[in-house]
């Protein structure tokens, strides 16, 4: 029942954020650019900082 998961490690954890309606705007445009859901975008932007700090 219900949707497939999409990767391994299922995404059961909710984070409620409050931003302005500018910044969801902007998450709304990289999704798009990225051809990506909201939450992939905002993990990938999460990965690109993490290898930018670890170099």
């Amino acid at each position: 029942m219900g949707r497939p998961i999409k990767s391994e490690e299922p995404r059961n954890v909710s984070l409620h954020l409050r931003i302005s309606q500018n910044e969801l705007e902007r998450i709304k445009k990289c999704s798009e650019q990225l051809n990506m859901n909201r939450t992939d975008t905002l993990m990938y932007g999460i990965s690109f900082i993490e290898k930018e700090t670890n170099k």
